[in-house]
C-alpha cells in the first residue's frame, strides 16, 4: 500500500502532523526525511520551502533527520529514510528536474516499497497522472514536453484553491 499525504501548505496543522506520524509509524524524533526543495527557484518560492522545513523541526524532526536533496547528488540512494517530503514551487520544473535526473523513478520505487510520500503544493501536483492541466496556474518556462507524471492519484490537484478562483 502506498502511504501518501498531499497538502498545499505542508504541516501546517495538528490534524495534517498527525496525519504524517501514523502513516510512518514511528516517534517522530526517530523520522527521518529525505527533503526536497528543487522545484523553488525564486525568493517567494524559497521562502515557503524554509517554512515548510521550520514546520518540520517545530513538530520535533530533529535538524540531523532532514536531509537536504539536491538534484545531481547520487548519495541519496544509498540512505535510509522514512518519508520523500517535495516541496513546492513551479511543478514543470519539479517534474523535468526528477525525470531529468533520474529520481522520478527512484522515488516512485521507493514510494512503492513503503516509504511515504509527502508532496507540499508541486508536490502533491506531480502525484497526478499529467500535470498538463496545472498550466493554468504554473507557468512551462522549462520546455516540458512529457507530461506523465507519478500517478498515484486519478484526476486533477488543484493547490491551494479557493472560492475566490472561481470569479
Amino acid at each position: 500500500m502506498k502511504k501518501i499525504l498531499l497538502t498545499s501548505s505542508g504541516l501546517s496543522n495538528e490534524k495534517i502532523k498527525n496525519c504524517f506520524i501514523a502513516l510512518i509509524g514511528k516517534p517522530i524524533e526517530d523520522i527521518v526525511i529525505l527533503f526536497v526543495p528543487t522545484a523553488s527557484r525564486s525568493k517567494d518560492e524559497v521562502f515557503y520551502v524554509e517554512k515548510t522545513r521550520q514546520q518540520f523541526l517545530k513538530f520535533g524532526i530533529l535538524e540531523k533527520n532532514i536531509i537536504n536533496f539536491v538534484a545531481d547528488n547520487p548519495i541519496y540512494i544509498q540512505q535510509i529514510f522514512d518519508s520523500i517530503v517535495v516541496c513546492g514551487g513551479n511543478s514543470f520544473y519539479l517534474l523535468s528536474k526528477l525525470k531529468e535526473t533520474k529520481y522520478f523513478d527512484f522515488f516512485n520505487q521507493k514510494v512503492d516499497e513503503g516509504t511515504t510520500y509527502v508532496g507540499i503544493s508541486a508536490g502533491s501536483v506531480i502525484a497526478t497522472k499529467n500535470i498538463s492541466y496545472i498550466n493554468e496556474l504554473d507557468i512551462n518556462d522549462c520546455g516540458l514536453k512529457n507530461f506523465n507524471s507519478f500517478g498515484w492519484l486519478d484526476g486533477m490537484l488543484i493547490p491551494h484553491y479557493s472560492d475566490d478562483d472561481l470569479l
